[in-house]
Protein backbone atom coordinates (compact mmCIF):
# COMPACT_ATOMS: atom_id res chain seq x y z
CA UNK A 1 0.00 0.00 0.00
CA UNK A 2 1.12 3.53 -0.72
CA UNK A 3 0.00 5.78 2.16
CA UNK A 4 -1.33 9.30 1.59
CA UNK A 5 -0.87 11.52 4.65
CA UNK A 6 -3.57 13.97 3.56
CA UNK A 7 -6.17 11.26 2.95
CA UNK A 8 -4.90 9.35 6.01
CA UNK A 9 -5.18 6.14 4.05
CA UNK A 10 -4.21 4.51 0.75
CA UNK A 11 -3.08 6.90 -2.00
CA UNK A 12 -5.40 7.54 -4.92
CA UNK A 13 -3.62 7.81 -8.25
CA UNK A 14 -6.45 9.66 -10.00
CA UNK A 15 -9.30 11.72 -8.60
CA UNK A 16 -12.16 9.31 -7.88
CA UNK A 17 -9.90 6.48 -9.09
CA UNK A 18 -8.80 3.27 -7.42
CA UNK A 19 -6.75 3.30 -4.24
CA UNK A 20 -3.14 2.09 -4.21
CA UNK A 21 -3.68 -0.89 -1.93
CA UNK A 22 -3.04 -4.63 -2.23
CA UNK A 23 -0.03 -3.93 -4.45
CA UNK A 24 3.10 -5.97 -4.96
CA UNK A 25 6.32 -4.41 -3.73
CA UNK A 26 7.29 -3.54 -7.33
CA UNK A 27 3.92 -1.91 -8.00
CA UNK A 28 4.16 0.12 -4.79
CA UNK A 29 7.68 1.27 -5.69
CA UNK A 30 6.45 2.35 -9.14
CA UNK A 31 3.56 4.34 -7.61
CA UNK A 32 5.94 5.92 -5.10
CA UNK A 33 8.34 6.96 -7.85
CA UNK A 34 5.51 8.36 -10.00
CA UNK A 35 4.12 10.41 -7.13
CA UNK A 36 7.58 11.64 -6.13
CA UNK A 37 8.35 12.72 -9.71
CA UNK A 38 5.02 14.54 -9.94
CA UNK A 39 5.68 16.32 -6.66
CA UNK A 40 9.17 17.37 -7.76
CA UNK A 41 7.75 18.80 -11.00
CA UNK A 42 5.20 20.83 -8.99
CA UNK A 43 7.88 22.20 -6.64
CA UNK A 44 10.26 23.21 -9.43
CA UNK A 45 7.67 25.44 -11.16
Amino acid sequence: MVYDRQLKGPAQLKKDGPFAEKLTKDQAEHVKQTLTNHLMMQVSR
